[in-house]
């Protein structure tokens, strides 16, 4: 197995945020697999959504590592790595679509 050329590895030791409901989820759970070459980004958003979808709580990721490309965040929805778990980013720009433009203003436009 070759290492990809840029990975983005993200580990958090300890988290500031609390839980609304109690709700978790593991990304396993929805197919997932740390192996470091398995793609996971369908998955880990099928989790992130649905945890969204039942008023929120905490997506879990084992350890391991997990290659993706772009998660869309939902609200009241902790995305929590657990130790030794690492997310890889994907060294593919296709697995980095462009995203819709909220026809909304921001505080951030």
């Amino acid at each position: 197995m070759t290492k990809p050329a840029v990975s983005l590895t993200l580990e958090i030791h300890y988290c500031i945020c609390s839980l609304r409901n109690g709700f978790m989820i593991e990304i396993r759970d929805y197919g997932a697999a740390g192996d470091g070459t398995t793609m996971n980004t369908a998955a880990i958003q099928k989790a992130i959504n649905h945890c969204s979808d039942s008023g929120g709580g905490r997506v879990l990721v084992p350890p391991g590592k997990f290659l993706t490309g772009t998660l869309i965040m939902k609200n009241n929805v902790e995305l929590h790595l657990a130790h030794n778990a690492a997310l890889l980013g994907s060294t593919c720009p296709e697995d980095y679509p462009l995203q819709p433009v909220s026809k909304y203003p921001s505080r951030y436009n």
